[in-house]
């Protein structure tokens, strides 16, 4: 049974997760490490948010793409994405009406 952990990316689907598996490999030629990311759609029964890190196993076919199961939550985000983008809209707002409060004096 295979098992990887990725981060959540999006939750929009009933009882499904897209989760963002990252690995890194070595370029054959150059030996540089090149980093691959993998998207899986996983069957999800737990409580989960956009931004979490969990482990997901291989299971058998739930449907025509989702071959995996979200198993365990490893972590969760310090803030969330959606506060994440309040927080940055709201201080653009305040540094834009600065800037015009500027020019206009």
């Amino acid at each position: 049974m295979k098992t990887l952990t990725g981060i959540i990316k999006s939750t929009k689907m009933t009882n499904t997760v897209v989760v963002e598996v990252t690995t890194f490999s070595q370029h054959p030629v150059y030996k540089k490490r090149v980093k691959k990311s993998k998207r899986f759609l996983a069957h999800n029964l737990l409580d989960l948010q956009l931004g979490d890190t969990v482990t997901i196993v291989e299971t058998r076919p739930i449907s025509k793409l989702k071959h995996w199961k979200t198993t365990k939550l490893i972590s969760r985000p310090s803030i969330a994405p959606t506060e994440a983008k309040t927080v940055v809209k709201k201080t653009i707002k305040k540094s834009a009406k600065k800037t015009i409060k500027k020019v206009t004096r």
